[in-house]
């Protein structure tokens, strides 16, 4: 059973989702789930609470601690003469326990009651969800394909298959988003590489002349521009990567996803040596192949129509 309340202890009060449940099944549900404090609510226990990480921390301060006494307010309809209006029950919680980061979003928040304390504190008989346990993960899509034919419509069945296709799908279209950004830049970087050096062939077109007037060949001059256009190449892939890096670490603190995330950033960056790498590689490569033109317009200049170029 789930419902939404209001919960105080003295001057702090925030709105928090409750879950009535058999907490002996917790560490089934989520087995990366363990105390930090206290323990976990038996069935026959009506005051007992227990507090995921995300709602006893704000950030580094701990604002709930295991012995104290919460007050939750939930809200109710009552109807009285054909008219309705909203009553506030409050009842009164001590915490048992509170839960580590788990890495489980869909258990590091909310706090957590027994069964019977969640059917008094919402006044209803009847489940919001039920979790379905089986032996083993391969048995999975057979179950759910068996509760869907035997209930059809009359329930949504979610199982974790169906979460992880989910979140792939949207991992999908976010790469594809990103991809095709870093396409983009790729081609702008490329015209903007031709640019640069096709204007500087142009810019030193005398000099260019002189060059080839005290007798460098055409491959030593394309060798120049090619040699300009990797060092463009090599020293902006660099400043890539560098900024890359340091703006990985500046959103981390921007950006808060996963355990933790009401108290500050969880994010840690995480680099591999080989994909930075690479990255630096695409630049040095794309460099030297959008400076070729150019290199090769500057090789081909005539000695005499480059020293009379003003």
């Amino acid at each position: 059973m789930q419902g939404s309340v209001t919960l105080k202890k003295g001057r702090y009060e925030k709105n928090v989702f409750i879950t009535g449940l058999d907490q002996a099944y917790f560490e089934k549900l989520a087995p990366t789930a363990e105390i930090l404090e206290g323990r976990y609510i038996p069935a026959t226990d009506y005051i007992g609470i227990l507090s995921s990480h995300s709602e006893a921390f704000a950030g580094e301060e701990q604002v709930l601690k295991t012995g104290q006494t919460v007050i939750l307010e939930v809200n109710k309809i009552v109807e009285s003469s054909g008219v309705q209006s909203i009553e506030v029950e409050t009842r009164s919680f001590q915490i048992k326990g509170i839960l580590n980061e788990s890495g489980n979003m869909a258990f590091d928040r909310g706090m957590y009651i027994s069964l019977p304390a969640a059917e008094i504190l919402f006044n209803k008989n009847e489940y919001n969800g039920i979790y379905l346990l089986t032996k083993d993960s391969i048995y999975n899509e057979e179950v759910e394909a068996e509760i869907e034919e035997i209930y059809e419509d009359s329930l949504r069945v979610s199982s974790p298959r169906a979460m992880a296709e989910s979140i792939s799908e949207v991992m999908q279209t976010f790469t594809t988003f990103i991809s095709s950004i870093a396409f983009i830049s790729l081609i702008v970087g490329s015209v903007g590489i031709v640019t640069t050096l096709y204007t500087s062939v142009i810019e030193r077109t005398r000099e260019v002349g002189l060059l080839k007037a005290l007798g460098f060949t055409n491959n030593k001059v394309l060798l120049t521009f090619m040699i300009e256009s990797m060092m463009i190449g090599s020293i902006g892939g660099l400043l890539g990567v560098i900024t890359g890096i340091g703006g990985a670490y500046v959103l981390g603190n921007f950006v808060s996803f996963g355990p933790g995330m009401r108290g500050g950033s969880s994010i840690t960056p995480a680099f591999i040596f080989t994909d930075l790498f690479y990255v630096w590689l695409i630049s040095f490569s794309l460099s030297i192949i959008a400076g070729i033109y150019p290199a090769w317009r500057g090789a081909k200049l005539s000695p005499m129509e480059a020293l009379r170029k003003e």
